[in-house]
């Protein structure tokens, strides 16, 4: 009674060693194009803030530009910075706009590194709020001031936190398309853009600024829908 013999084919090792240093070839390639292509600040093109506002019941009084630090790394990149300035009756009204590339959205984070309008020692109250359909928005009162800053998205609502702006990200940036350009290194895993807004309204000194609060979170419900197209727009 014979025995059963299994049959195996024959192992060609130059083959598989060939194949073995194709697809190490090949990954070591990508690689490096993920690193040389991902897109960095000196790849942007200029994504031009707009020339004016259109807030109902304010006078416009021109923009001029914000100043701001030359980036010395690749995060917390300021592309463009303007302010526009109103007014109506006795009040006034400043709107910064920074275009911010490579963000991690930190309110805390962005008042401390482009000059805070508020010292801790002139600050009477802050509060962070939430609007249905609108998102986060920090609110904060000081004796000459009452100001009202958050993070316009690329997609999803607005933020004050790094939690809040990572949550918008995996929700809205973890798509096929975008991984895909993501390994071919044309755009990043993360779109970590923010338009930074900064609303400042201010009253003389003798009248009371009790109305301002409510008069800037009707603003910031103005504004956002003028601004989210532009950092909508892809900047490469």
């Amino acid at each position: 009674m014979g025995t059963a013999t299994g049959q195996f084919m024959p192992i060609n090792l130059k083959k598989a060693n060939a194949i073995g240093l194709l697809m190490l070839t090949c990954g070591a390639i990508a690689a490096i194009a993920h690193l040389c292509l991902q897109p960095g600040p000196d790849r942007l093109t200029s994504r031009r803030l707009p020339q004016s506002l259109q807030l109902p019941g304010w006078q416009p009084m021109g923009r001029t530009p914000l100043p701001y630090p030359t980036a010395s790394e690749r995060y917390d990149v300021i592309l463009e910075a303007q302010t526009y300035q109103f007014e109506k009756t006795s009040a006034t009204l400043a709107v910064q706009l920074r275009y911010v590339f490579n963000t991690d959205s930190s309110l805390s984070a962005f008042q401390q590194k482009w000059n805070p309008v508020r010292s801790p020692d002139r600050l009477l109250w802050e509060q962070t709020q939430t609007k249905a359909g609108l998102g986060y928005y920090n609110l904060s009162a000081t004796t000459q001031a009452t100001v009202l800053e958050t993070c316009i998205n690329p997609q999803g609502q607005t933020t004050v936190t790094r939690g809040q702006f990572l949550q918008n990200r995996l929700r809205y940036d973890l798509n096929p398309l975008r991984t895909l350009g993501w390994a071919m290194g044309t755009n990043q895993l993360l779109d970590k853009r923010c338009l930074w807004i900064r609303l400042i309204g201010q009253t003389p000194s003798n009248s009371p600024q009790d109305a301002l609060p409510q008069q800037l979170s009707q603003l910031i419900e103005t504004l956002t829908p003028q601004l989210t197209p532009v950092i909508q727009q892809s900047p490469f």
